[in-house]
């Protein structure tokens, strides 16, 4: 089957193309871009893919984002693009969808990915007073599958036990 290349929005129209499969490319070249990786390094699940593209200034744009837009039409207000499965470096249009935060949220917490795991009263308790007996939060949050931010929140009682878990 033979790749469609279709302009992302008419500010690249002529300069950049991009796929359903999620792939971008320059149109004049038809050398396609490496995306990077960003966000979570430990979890390939938390990673999101991004593009360069060379304009001045120099401007990073979501891979997924780029590709709703292209073949679904511009972001709805207050939603995000989001991914079906758990491998957030699939962009192909099959697999993303616009969503709200919200949505995000639960869809992280079904897949296990993310820190939005309920953590147990017991491991709420282990983990502050872990920290405060001096152990890292770099291994806490590695242990418990959580972010050294949910760490800290936790250890200074900035989240309580009645917040470890978005709905």
């Amino acid at each position: 089957m033979i790749e469609e290349w279709h302009a992302p929005y008419l500010r690249f129209k002529g300069i950049y193309e991009v796929s359903r499969t999620g792939r971008v490319r320059n149109a004049k070249t038809l050398r396609v871009l490496k995306p990077m990786r960003t966000g979570a390094k430990k979890y390939k699940s938390g990673q999101r893919s991004k593009v360069r593209f060379s304009t001045k200034p120099r401007i990073d744009f979501d891979v997924a984002d780029l590709v709703l837009t292209t073949f679904l039409g511009p972001r709805p207000e207050g939603m995000l693009a989001l991914h079906k499965s758990p491998d957030t470096t699939d962009n192909s249009i099959d697999n993303l969808y616009w969503g709200t935060q919200k949505t995000n949220a639960r869809d992280m917490a079904l897949q296990g990915r993310g820190s939005l795991q309920k953590l147990k009263p017991q491991q709420v308790q282990d983990i502050i007073t872990r920290r405060t007996n001096g152990e890292s939060g770099v291994s806490l949050a590695k242990e418990y599958n959580i972010s050294q931010q949910r760490v800290c929140d936790l250890y200074k009682g900035r989240t309580s036990l009645g917040e470890t878990n978005e709905t």
